[in-house]
């Protein structure tokens, strides 16, 4: 029998998974190529933040990518990838002699690369031996670079959409800044003029979210 490595093993049963879902687009009546609806988001061991004013680099040394379905309620993984810094050998010392790093990106790469780490999760999908899967759309943070690598990632068209709850957050602070007509609020004191405004981007935020 062979032998599988814990990766080999975990890619295997992404792989799976993957095809699942393309069964259940057949199920739906979608076709063969319909493609999954997905979600990305990254991690990092340390806020990004961390060192800001403190050290020239980024702080953290581990960055984590997930892709999620978005198809099913069991809001499966179908994809990941771990970038990370980690080698007892080399520490902060890259001229050590040559050995097996166990790190699998150099101390000079930016950690922070989300697209970088996204485009390597999803162009593993396209290995998948029962036929290559394909996200259709995937969700994201509003501020994030994860569609840009999803889309050099697979090379095919795909739609990007932004996750509510992001979405209600910038509808919110938008309408809390704006700067409104005189006649919309009618007269009333600035203070009250403030709490109606207030009470506005609060109203917006959920239609929003209620809408998308």
């Amino acid at each position: 029998l062979p032998i599988y490595s814990i990766v080999d093993y975990n890619q295997n049963d992404l792989s799976r998974l993957r095809q699942y879902l393309a069964e259940v687009n057949s199920l739906r009546g979608m076709k063969p190529d319909a493609g999954i609806r997905a979600e990305s988001d990254g991690r990092f061991n340390n806020p990004l933040f961390s060192g800001s004013g403190r050290c020239v680099a980024q702080p953290a040394t581990q960055a984590s990518i997930v892709v999620c379905e978005n198809q099913t309620k069991r809001k499966l993984i179908v994809s990941a990838y771990t970038a990370h810094k980690l080698c007892h050998k080399c520490g902060n010392n890259p001229d050590v002699d040559c050995h097996n790093c166990s790190a699998n990106i150099s101390l000079e790469e930016t950690i922070g690369d989300e697209a970088k780490w996204t485009q390597q999760a999803v162009e593993s999908m396209a290995f998948d031996p029962n036929g290559s899967t394909h996200l259709a759309y995937l969700t994201t943070d509003r501020d994030s670079k994860a569609y840009v690598g999803a889309r050099r990632g697979q090379m095919r068209p795909l739609v990007h959409l932004i996750d509510t709850q992001h979405l209600g957050k910038a509808v919110h602070n938008a309408v809390k800044q704006a700067s409104l007509s005189k006649t919309l609020l009618g007269p009333q004191t600035a203070d009250k003029k403030k709490k109606l405004q207030m009470e506005l981007a609060k109203d917006m935020k959920c239609r929003a979210e209620m809408e998308f």
